[in-house]
Order: structure tokens, then C-alpha cells, then sequence
């Protein structure tokens, strides 16, 4: 069976670049959904930790083995939005920086402001209603300070309240940098990627960063870009590096259980591994899927992926405490059924939101949405523009 799916797929045609990028735009993000569920109902476990001898096993490695697999959503995202920072840029003329600056002001940065400065507000309403709740970022006998609240809001040193955000957050001060992305990556580009893949490998952070990540795949997306790579030569490796991926994730996933919890380097060192090799497999593997009639239904709703990027956390949380409150989960498919109705109903009510606000404030809604007004609909007449964010471009 997989023989012969692989034989169709090295024969299958494969989408282009712009048709691919619509098709990871959606997915990574309904990835990211998955990842911020957070642990098992009841649980005190991080499912970070992977699989450590918990209770409810299948449950728990199953959300684990999900969280493991989102893992390559954010380095990938970075490599798209590297890529399309510079598509137009080469090594002989530097770019006019202050033109993409001005554009990721409004695709970027506003939203950025608005949303994560807006989740921090409205904590500070419920504060002033019931004060022990969110103490910790408003009251100063709670050990609150202003540098604490400045962090929650727009994540100066520290992850912000919405923690999603800490990926706008680096992002902003990556493309900040883009000269110096632009000068490297056309100077010395192997110097350069070997030095980042070092720093990124020793987890440094510069002062400047939250994590290196961001700042890594920026750069790799870049370098493809500048230099004129073809993204696609690794399509006729799509089906083995996608399944030397799913094998690794798993491998990650019961590693703790395996070798043991303590050994957190090598653990942290697998991670790495997924994460590079998730963003091969997933690029590869987007060519033969964004095609199929799922990957055209997902790409319907692409121009949503910043929306559901910005709305899904902290309200996933809530939605899946308030299930549990309703329906308290009971055994393996108790937590399992909480899992996915949480993410179901939290897509949900994000898809009428934003499908409400398009329609009555389109404005507003463009506005929180980094730059796109309408909801796609119909797919034959959807065009990859170069102005409307990819998801952080």
C-alpha cells in the first residue's frame, strides 16, 4: 500500500510555490491550535515532557505525539516568511527596507499591538471585578511590577499573556534586523548558516530574542530566496522524509519513558531534529496535498490563518475547561473527546467571529487580520497577493 502510494505520488504533479504557501498558511496554524490545547484534563504534566509513565496513556500520547508534529509549524512559518521578505531581492542591489518595513507595519506590527495589548486589557477588566484573579500581572503585592506587565502586553524580556505572540514578537525583531539578514546571507552565506545553526543548536538568544527559532528559519528562507533555490527539489523525497518525520516525532514522544526524563539535552537535541526535518517533510509533502480536494477546502479559508493565529489562545484554554466543567472527561476516550471538541468548538467560534466582523465592521476586521478584508470563498478566483501576509509576512 504505501509502495504503490508512493509510486503515485513521485509520478503526481505538485502545486506551485504560491498554491503551497496558501496550503501551509492554514495548516500550521490549525497546528499551533493543537499545540496550545496544553496538557491532559486533570493532568499536571506538561505534554512537553512527552510520555513519562502518566495515567491514561493514549491520551496522553496522543496529544503529546500532536505537540511534537506542531513543532516544525513555527520554523517552517519562519522560512515562508524569510523567503517572502526578500522574494524580490538579490545580491548585487540591497532592498528598500524602508518599503517592506512600512508594509509589515500594518500586516505585522499593529495587529501585534492590538491583539496582545487587547488580551492584557481585558485581563485587567476581570482583575478589577474579581482581583485574585490575574494578581500576578496587576497587583504589586502579588509581586506585579511594571516591567511584569509590559512582558504580558508586548513580551519585552519575557512570553507575553497570549503566548502565541511571542512569534510576532521575534519576528518583529527579525525583520528589524533585515539588513544585516541581507548583508550575511549575500556575503557569507555557508559562514553565516553555520553559525546560526550553532547558536540555534546552543539555544543562544543575543539578549534580543525570546528564542532563536524565529531568527534561524528567517534567515534560511531568506538564503533560498536571495540565492535563487529551487524550494522544490526535495518534492521527490516528500513521502520518506514525511514518514522519517512521523517516526521521529514518535520516537520524541516516549523518549522520557525510554531513556529516561532526566536526559534533557538529548531530548532537547531530538527536538531540534524534528523541527528541521519537519520543515523538509512538511514543504515537500505540501505540494502533493495543498492539490487534493482536502488541501482546496483548507486553502478556502487560508485568508483566516492570522485571525485563528491571533483569536485561538488563551480562548481555547477556557473553552476546554468549560467543557471539561460541563462533561467532566471520564477514561481515555472521556480525554480524548475533550481534545477534539475543544479544538472543534474553539475553531468554531473563531470562524463566526470572524465571519461576523468581516461583515459588519470589514475595516476592523482587516485591521486585526493583518491586512486582508475579505474572506475567500471561492477558490478559482483566489490569487496569492504579494501585499496580504502569508500568515507573518
Amino acid at each position: 500500500m504505501i509502495f504503490s502510494y508512493a509510486l503515485r505520488l513521485s509520478h503526481a504533479s505538485v502545486a506551485s510555490t504560491s498554491t503551497r504557501i496558501d496550503f501551509l498558511r492554514i495548516s500550521l496554524i490549525l497546528a499551533l491550535v493543537f499545540l496550545h490545547y496544553g496538557a491532559v484534563v486533570g493532568s499536571g504534566i506538561s505534554p512537553f515532557d512527552g510520555y513519562v509513565g502518566q495515567d491514561y496513556p493514549i491520551a496522553t500520547i496522543t496529544i503529546s505525539y500532536v505537540l511534537f508534529f506542531a513543532f516544525a509549524a513555527v520554523p517552517l512559518l519562519s522560512a515562508i516568511s524569510g523567503f517572502l521578505f526578500f522574494r524580490s531581492a538579490h545580491s548585487g542591489a540591497r532592498p528598500d527596507f524602508s518599503k517592506l518595513w512600512r508594509k509589515r507595519l500594518q500586516s505585522i506590527v499593529l495587529p501585534f499591538l492590538l491583539w496582545s495589548g487587547g488580551y492584557v486589557a481585558a485581563a485587567y477588566l476581570v482583575y478589577l471585578v474579581q482581583p485574585d484573579t490575574f494578581a500576578k500581572l496587576f497587583s504589586s503585592e502579588a509581586g506585579a511590577t511594571p516591567l511584569t506587565l509590559l512582558d504580558a502586553a508586548f513580551a519585552l524580556t519575557d512570553t507575553p499573556f497570549a503566548i502565541q505572540f511571542w512569534f510576532l514578537r521575534d519576528l518583529i525583531v527579525t525583520m528589524a534586523l533585515a539588513p544585516l539578514v541581507w548583508l550575511a546571507v549575500t556575503r557569507i552565506p555557508l559562514l553565516w548558516l553555520g553559525l546560526l545553526t550553532l547558536s540555534w543548536l546552543t539555544e543562544q538568544t543575543f539578549g534580543i530574542f525570546l528564542r532563536i527559532d524565529i531568527f534561524m528559519f528567517f534567515n534560511l528562507g531568506a538564503m533560498i530566496a536571495i540565492h535563487r533555490l529551487d524550494p522544490t527539489r526535495l518534492d521527490r523525497w516528500a513521502l520518506p522524509l514525511f514518514l522519517g518525520f512521523l517516526a521521529i516525532v514518535g520516537l520524541r514522544t516516549v523518549a522520557p519513558s525510554l531513556i529516561g526524563a532526566e536526559h534533557e539535552r538529548t531530548l532537547e537535541l531530538m527536538s531540534a531534529l524534528l523541527r528541521l526535518l519537519g520543515v523538509m517533510a512538511l514543504w515537500s509533502i505540501a505540494g502533493h496535498l495543498a492539490i487534493t480536494r482536502m488541501g482546496n477546502l483548507l486553502r478556502r479559508h487560508s485568508s483566516m490563518a492570522f485571525f485563528i493565529f491571533c483569536a485561538h489562545y488563551p480562548l481555547i484554554i477556557y473553552v476546554k475547561k468549560g467543557l471539561a466543567n460541563l462533561a467532566p472527561p471520564s477514561g481515555e476516550f472521556g480525554l480524548l473527546l475533550n481534545y477534539f471538541a475543544s479544538i472543534g468548538l474553539t475553531l468554531g467560534l473563531i470562524w463566526v467571529a470572524a465571519t461576523l466582523l468581516n461583515l459588519w465592521m470589514p475595516k476592523v476586521y482587516a485591521i486585526l487580520n493583518g491586512g486582508r478584508e475579505i474572506l475567500q470563498k471561492d477558490l478559482a478566483a483566489q490569487k496569492y497577493s504579494a501585499s496580504a501576509p502569508p500568515v507573518m509576512d
